[in-house]
This record gives structure tokens, C-alpha cells and sequence, in this order.
């Protein structure tokens, strides 16, 4: 048999051509198939050096992050498969300590964290994805917190593989949340505890934390807390406009004056200091701040000075009716000298007598007008003078025994004190006359570590609750005299019977001379 092309030889012109495009053909097949070599191998060393750059960048992102990537068990031991190297920055731990031990995990999870986070695995099967943070122990024997994000990974039967998940320290942002906690509960006790009503309102009015403060000054149950609104609580709902307007003009108010009233209806006199709550870009969110009840102090104030113009009308009487009584006697008496010495006539010694005597009984009347203004000598030692007066006018006016006992000096240099215990002292001693039917009064002034206390004892009754007319104005007096001078007044029974008040303070220092 010929070779092909020797047969070719014997083929028609038409057969040659034949021959020679499949040739061709044949030719082009074979240079497509060692192109499409050539490009494999290609595309095969590209793919080898990308994988080798792939492998290059994970490592990198592995050892430059502290995410560390792990392969795990979903049922118990739940051993580890593959952890990232940088476990042992995170840790401490190798990484072949980790994966030699098929418990690492649940090891060293915290013992109040385990079982939270083992008993919702189930879950994790269920729902496939599942965040978690727990204290893990590291290496040096601290726990540090971890936030562990786990994702359930299926094999092409739907069954469960493996646990691939990627764990982060979280320990600083722990650190942080437990001390901005701590700080929220230090400051929500004072907010709380805080004796002064304080509050947080939305513009439009509504009450967005009210303190118990607060919410006893207007009489309103803890359970109502969240329904209150401050349109109610005005007097003249259009005060609570012009309070906005003024707010929000200067940015905030002090000792703002309104009248609010209570649940009850009951008006109060009240002093606001308060601020705006602005947000981010400066628009008013509302306003917080203080409401302190000042109608008792309102009440007091009134009162003295009510008391002040009675002793005004009682010294200007006393000047009239005596002192000017006496001196208009001296001045007719000296008018009638006059006149005898102008008609050269003899002068009685009894007129001249009449003179002295009027002159020095107008001195007393000044002098009992003078102690009535100011009862207490401004030495040093004038309080324990005054208050052994007081005693002995007492027994004297009453004929109620009245003893003044001091064993040692006490010396109160500020005059302004010295007189406010002496009135605390008076009051105390009126109501034992008035309303205690007393039988026996001790006044007791003495002074122990730099402490004053001023002590009135009567064997009387019980102090009434409501004196003066019913009021309980002299109590509420006899109180705010002690807060002017920073003392402490209390009222008790007496263990013998009848009431012991007591007002302590600390000793103050003597007055800079002017």
C-alpha cells in the first residue's frame, strides 16, 4: 500500500485539492489545540502565582489583625480545627496547645459564662449565625472578655461540618461600659436622693425624669411618674410661656420665680433654676433643672417683718407714751426755772430735784428701749449676760423658777449669732410659759470641741406641734433663726417630762474688723 501522498500522486486534480484543504484544516485544528495548550499553561501559572499572593495577603490580614479566625466542633468536645496564629496575641496560648486539646474551649470559658453560651448551641444549629460575649481565660490566668461571632457551615448534604467563626478582645470596651455604668448609678443615687426636686422635661412639657423629690413636692405616686406634664402644675398656664420664653432667650434661669401647685391643688411659692437641653445641631430638645419650694421661707420672711413692725409701732409707742412723756416733764419743769431765774426768784431745790429724777428715769426708759432693740451686750461674753437677765426676769415676771447654768465661759465673738441663740432661747422660753405650763426652766450654754449648743429645759407638757396662734410660727421661727447662723435645732421630750430644745453649731470664728 502507498503512503498518502505518494497516492495523492495518482488522484485526480479535484481529489488533490480535497486533500489539501483537509490538510489544512487538519493543520489549523492542531495549532488551535497547542494555542489552547499554551494558554492553560498560562492561565495555570497565573492561577498558582494568585493563589500564592492570595495566601501571602491572608497571611498578613491574619498577623496584622487581632480578629482571630478559628474552625470548630459544633458538638462536645467541640475541639478546635484550625485557629489563626495570632491566638497566642489574643491569648496567649500556642496554637498547638489549643488544637491538642480537645476541651480548650470550654475550659476556659468563665464558669458563669459556660453554660449561657453551651446551652445556645442548639440555637446556633438552628439559626446558623449567633454573637456572643463571655470571659475567656488567657494565658496568664485573667479572664478577658471576647465577642465571638459563630456561623454554622453545611457540607453539600445539609448536614453540620464545622463552626466557623472569628473571636475579638472586647475587654476595654467591657471596662469602659462598667465604669460609664457605675458612674450612671453614682450620679442617678444623688439624682435620686437629692432633697431638691429635679427635673428633665421635653419642650412641649412632658416630664422625662422626675426624681422622689419631685414627685413628693406635688404629691404625685411613683407609678404616675410617666404621665405627668407640667401644664398642670401652673397657677396661670400662661406663666409657663413667658418661663419659656425666658429660658430659651438666655439659655438658662436662676431663681426664676412662679407659682406652681401640687396635685391637690395647693399653691406653692417656687424658685426654678434651669437650663436647655439642646441636640447636635443646637435645636432645644427641653429643659432640666431645679424647682425648690420656697413657700415656707416666704411665709417666715413675712412674718419678720411683720414682727419688725410691730417693735417699730412698740418703740415709736414707748418713745411717745414714756420716754416723751418724761422728757416733755423735764422741759416744762426747765421752762419754769426759766422763768423764776428771769424774774430773779428763788429756785426750790426740790425742782431741781424734780429734774434729775425725770432725766434719770427718762435714761432708764432709754436704756429698757435699748435692750429691747438689741437684748444682747456685743462683747464677747454678752450672750451669757443677757441669757442670766433673761433667767432672772423670768422668776421675777412669771415666778417660774428659771436657773441659768454655765460652767465654763463661752465666748461668741459674732454678734449676729450671739443675738439669734438669745432669741432661739426667748422663744423657747415663751412657749414653755405659754403653752408648756412649765414649772421649772433650765437654760444651759456650754461648749465642747469647738461645738456651741444652747439648751432650754422646761417639766412642763409635751412642746406643741401648732403654737402661736395655732401656726406653729414660733417653731417655725425658732428653725430659721438656727438655719441663718448654720445651727442645728431639735425639739424632744424631756426624759423628767415636758420638752428639751437644743440648737448645736459650730463655733465661728470672731468677725475681721472693719
Amino acid at each position: 500500500m502507498f503512503p498518502p501522498v505518494l497516492g495523492a500522486m495518482g488522484l485526480s486534480s479535484d481529489d488533490r485539492k480535497k486533500t489539501k484543504e483537509q490538510l489544512l484544516r487538519e493543520l489549523e485544528i492542531t495549532r488551535e489545540q497547542v494555542a489552547r495548550l499554551e494558554r492553560s499553561e498560562t492561565d495555570r501559572k497565573a492561577a498558582e502565582e494568585t493563589l500564592r499572593a492570595t495566601k501571602k495577603w491572608v497571611r498578613f490580614l491574619l498577623g496584622a489583625t487581632s480578629t482571630v479566625l478559628y474552625t470548630r466542633e459544633l458538638y462536645p468536645p467541640y475541639a478546635f480545627t484550625f485557629v489563626s496564629r495570632n491566638v497566642k496575641d489574643l491569648l496567649g496560648y500556642t496554637l498547638e496547645a489549643i488544637v491538642e486539646n480537645p476541651f480548650f474551649w470550654s475550659d476556659a470559658i468563665h464558669p458563669d459564662d459556660v453554660r449561657h453560651v453551651r446551652d445556645d448551641l442548639p440555637t446556633l444549629e438552628r439559626c446558623g449565625h449567633r454573637v456572643y460575649e463571655y470571659r475567656f481565660r488567657h494565658r496568664n490566668g485573667r479572664y478577658r472578655w471576647i465577642l465571638d461571632e459563630m456561623n454554622v457551615v453545611r457540607d453539600a448534604g445539609g448536614d453540620v461540618a464545622n463552626v466557623f467563626g472569628f473571636m475579638i478582645d472586647i475587654t476595654k470596651r467591657k471596662n469602659m461600659e462598667e465604669a460609664l455604668h457605675q458612674s450612671e448609678m453614682k450620679y442617678r443615687a444623688i439624682f435620686e436622693d437629692s432633697r431638691d426636686a429635679i427635673f428633665i422635661t421635653s419642650r412641649d412639657g412632658r416630664f422625662l425624669e422626675a426624681n422622689r423629690a419631685l414627685l413628693e413636692l406635688f404629691g404625685f405616686a411613683a407609678e404616675e411618674a410617666g404621665d405627668l406634664h407640667v401644664v398642670p402644675t401652673y397657677v396661670n398656664p400662661a406663666h409657663r410661656k413667658e418661663f419659656r420664653t425666658a429660658i430659651e432667650q438666655q439659655g438658662s434661669v436662676r431663681d426664676y420665680k412662679l407659682k406652681l401647685k401640687k396635685k391637690n391643688g395647693e399653691v406653692m411659692d417656687c424658685r426654678i433654676t434651669a437650663s436647655l437641653r439642646l441636640g447636635n445641631n443646637g435645636a432645644v430638645l427641653g429643659y432640666q433643672g431645679i424647682i425648690r419650694d420656697i413657700t415656707e421661707q416666704r411665709t417666715l420672711e413675712q412674718r419678720i417683718l411683720a414682727i419688725i413692725d410691730e417693735e417699730r409701732q412698740q418703740v415709736g409707742q414707748d418713745l411717745h407714751d414714756n420716754l416723751g412723756q418724761h422728757l416733755t416733764g423735764i422741759a416744762l419743769i426747765s421752762k419754769a426755772l426759766e422763768q423764776k431765774l428771769a424774774n430773779r426768784k428763788s429756785i426750790e431745790i426740790s425742782d431741781v430735784g424734780k429734774i434729775v429724777t425725770s432725766v434719770n428715769q427718762a435714761i432708764e426708759i432709754a436704756r429698757s428701749l435699748a435692750r429691747g432693740l438689741c437684748p444682747v451686750d456685743l462683747s464677747s461674753d454678752g450672750l451669757i449676760t443677757s441669757l442670766k437677765e433673761m433667767a432672772s426676769n423670768v422668776t421675777g415676771l412669771y415666778g417660774i423658777p428659771c436657773i441659768f447654768h454655765c460652767r465654763r465661759p463661752v465666748h461668741i465673738e459674732n454678734s449676729v449669732v450671739a443675738v439669734n441663740l438669745y432669741r432661739i432661747a426667748q422663744e423657747a422660753i415663751n412657749n414653755a410659759v405659754k403653752h408648756g405650763k412649765a414649772r421649772h426652766i433650765d437654760i444651759g450654754l456650754q461648749v465642747r470641741n469647738e461645738r456651741v449648743t444652747l439648751l432650754v429645759k422646761n417639766d412642763g407638757v409635751d412642746f406643741p406641734e401648732k403654737s402661736n396662734r395655732g401656726s406653729g410660727m414660733g417653731l417655725r421661727i425658732m428653725k430659721h433663726r438656727a438655719g441663718m447662723i448654720g445651727a442645728s435645732l431639735d425639739i424632744k421630750r424631756n426624759q423628767r417630762g415636758g420638752t428639751v430644745v437644743s440648737c448645736v453649731f459650730d463655733k465661728m470664728p470672731p468677725r475681721p474688723e472693719r
